[in-house]
């Protein structure tokens, strides 16, 4: 099989593959109980600082050549700092000296991934879950590997498992649809992608930014699914609604400038990632604000939070703060230079 080149490699490991695989950046090796190279160095992976944890490691290998747990640390390490063919001969070793070591063998999968053979990725996979029959991820690592060696049957068995030990898991859904998604399965992407977006409809978000999502950018209905809000307020939930005549323009929505500012203003926290549509826009903070085109071609405003988050006092003084801070910013921006 034909092998990639390291800065290709590198990319591979980088872009997740598959949204399933553990990747090398994820720490390797249980500490041990007490402070220690091993222990240390670890650490130093987890922090993103390779470089010092192969400093700890070197010496310690010099003298302890078979510590299996050393090498596979080591390996880990030069994988982050680009060096694959020292890191695939550590792997290597390590597995030699402990074949028991189900991290390894994720490792070793995600190595035969990224160089596209797929067949020793499915046997290295089979025997991280022979290691460990009850990981939560046997069952979606296998099913993606699968999938890739277009064994589809196969991989929807192993997916339906996955999918059956975590029920009710958006997260779950989420990467079903997006393993079908990367091999350009529309139907059944689209319908795992549906499924988790009910579940939390932040996964519809996550989708528009991850490249295993890709091949779908021409398929109406993974469009459709996009573009739609199907959010339903809970019985008891808070809602407070305003219209604006000023019109709705996707990221350039005076109402969605106004929002974010005056969330920034008033030192409340909201997540960064705004979703935005030519239709509506959505900012999470601890409310939901969804701004959108109205039917008279203004905007529409609403805030909205689930039962119990606030009381009755609680929100009224909240949204009368926020709709008013809004119409401030609102004003402030529609102002000519020659208005007084």
């Amino acid at each position: 099989m034909k092998k990639t080149s390291s800065r290709r490699f590198a990319v591979r490991l980088g872009s997740s593959i598959l949204a399933v695989v553990w990747l090398l950046s994820a720490t390797a090796v249980a500490a041990k109980p007490k402070a220690d190279p091993i222990a240390s160095a670890s650490a130093l992976i987890d922090s993103g600082d390779p470089g010092q944890a192969l400093e700890l490691l070197t010496p310690w290998l010099k003298k302890h050549p078979a510590d299996a747990n050393a090498l596979l640390l080591a390996s880990t390490a030069r994988f982050m700092l680009g060096d694959f063919e020292k890191g695939r001969q550590d792997l290597a070793r390590s597995i030699e000296l402990d074949s028991g070591n189900r991290r390894a063998w994720l490792n070793q999968a995600a190595l035969e991934l990224a160089e596209e053979d797929y067949t020793r990725a499915l046997e290295s996979f089979r025997q991280a879950e022979t290691l460990d029959p009850d990981a939560a991820d046997n069952a979606l690592n296998i099913g993606a590997v699968l999938l890739l060696l277009d064994r589809f049957e196969e991989a929807g068995a192993r997916f339906r498992e996955y999918l059956s030990r975590n029920p009710g898991d958006p997260k779950a859904r989420y990467l079903v649809a997006s393993n079908y998604a990367m091999r350009g399965f529309a139907d059944a992407a689209v319908a795992n992608l549906s499924r988790a977006i009910a579940l939390d409809e932040k996964m519809r978000r996550n989708a528009r930014t991850d490249p295993n999502f890709a091949p779908l950018e021409r398929s109406a209905t993974y469009q459709r699914l996009l573009n739609t809000d199907g959010f339903r307020h809970r019985p008891g939930s808070k809602v407070t609604t305003q219209d604006y005549e000023v019109p709705y323009l996707g990221r350039r929505s005076l109402v969605l400038d106004a929002v974010i500012s005056s969330l920034q203003l008033q030192g409340r926290s909201f997540e960064p990632q705004v979703e935005v549509t030519d239709r509506w826009a959505l900012v999470w903070s601890d409310l939901r604000i969804k701004v959108a085109s109205n039917d008279s071609g203004g905007t529409w405003l609403e805030l909205s939070a689930p039962p119990g988050a606030f009381s009755a006092a609680a929100w009224q003084k909240l949204t009368t703060e926020l709709l008013r801070s809004v119409t401030v910013q609102l004003h402030t921006r529609s102002r000519r230079p020659s208005d007084p």
